[in-house]
């Protein structure tokens, strides 16, 4: 059986490649971490023995982590917006 690491490689490989972009695979891979992390918290499909992030918890470095990604991420995003709109903006005039 391949590990859960290959198949979620395979995955956003063929998405990035199908799309032809990187952002619905960012989109992916945050959705399929989050449901890791629930799985993980939740035991609901039952234990999972290996020892991932979630062994580690939600602690204060976690978060703050979270935060400046969320932070750098809206950053990257306004500036791949912004330099759209220049780009649109210099071809018309």
């Amino acid at each position: 059986m391949f590990p859960i690491g290959v198949w979620r490689r395979l995955l956003l490989g063929l998405l990035a490649w199908s799309s032809g972009s990187l952002i619905p695979c960012m989109i992916g891979h945050t959705l399929m971490d989050i449901g890791l992390f629930a799985y993980c918290g939740t035991g609901i499909a039952g234990d999972f023995t290996a020892q991932a992030d979630c062994a580690y918890g939600g602690d204060q470095g976690f978060l703050i982590a979270c935060a400046a990604f969320a932070i750098s991420l809206g950053m990257v995003l306004l500036a791949i917006l912004s330099s759209r709109r220049h780009a649109v903006s210099s071809s018309v005039a």
